[in-house]
């Protein structure tokens, strides 16, 4: 009785949105290596344009911030991703890089962070990072939401005419892998009663951006366009019952 009570308390724990030290959802299914390094690339070129100089570094706050998170995601992901061996990328020590910067938002400290991030890209980091992390810590709601509609105006463009080159469909998969920390991340739900309502809202939106991702690839963009309206519908749901 007493091994079914722990069992059950650590499923509700889950359900209700507790710190979860590895994806409620199987990464693989979300993300390949190479969708996940793709982005860590591009991001570390955002990082370098935006960081290039000082004086700019306060008109640019929000989106190094931004970057920083979605980096962070991308580090857990490969962290977790049982097929992380055909990467160089250290995922663990990419994803504590992105970290450090929050515990001191400057330019000073983005710099550094971006050095860190550049020598786990290349594989090159000597310290030793732990593989869990939850994933409700690794990038705070409004940079979250503010790439989502980042990357929502590059992919109404892309659906237009897809050609089915990977950068095009990795603004879909990045979605998709950001909703799972948006699942993992309950906080701007205030009752928690609401929460299987965030939780079916966020994983119906990673389901449909993958979809995106799959119609994109294959060059059809009517089809993306449905699933990427079908995603946004789960988005505008949340946002008239919880987040406003």
């Amino acid at each position: 009785m007493l091994k079914f009570v722990h069992l059950l308390t650590a499923a509700t724990l889950i359900m209700v949105g507790s710190v979860v030290a590895e994806s409620p959802v199987p990464i693989e299914k979300v993300a390949t290596v190479a969708d996940l390094e793709l982005e860590v690339a591009g991001q570390i070129e955002t990082l370098e344009k935006l960081l290039g100089e000082e004086a700019k570094f306060e008109d640019n706050e929000k989106a190094i911030h931004q970057a920083i998170g979605v980096l962070a995601c991308m580090g857990q992901a490969i962290a977790e991703h049982p097929g992380n061996k055909e990467t160089k990328v250290q995922g663990p020590q990419l994803r504590d890089a992105a970290l450090s910067y929050a515990e001191e938002e400057s330019f000073q400290s983005a710099t550094k962070a971006l050095g860190v991030l550049k020598q786990a890209q290349a594989g090159e980091c000597k310290t030793e990072s732990k593989v869990e992390h939850a994933w409700d810590e690794l990038i705070e709601m409004y940079p979250l939401m503010e790439e989502m509609n980042t990357r929502n105006a590059k992919l109404v463009r892309v659906m237009k005419r897809p050609r089915g080159k990977p950068d095009e469909s990795l603004h879909a998969t990045t979605l998709a892998v950001l909703a799972i920390a948006m699942l993992a991340d309950t906080s701007p739900v205030f009752d928690d009663a609401d929460i299987p309502k965030w939780q079916g809202w966020s994983n119906e939106y990673r389901e449909n951006m993958m979809k995106v991702a799959d119609a994109v690839r294959a060059k059809d963009g009517t089809t993306a366009r449905q699933w990427f309206d079908k995603a946004n519908i789960a988005c505008d749901q949340c946002h008239a019952e919880i987040r406003d």
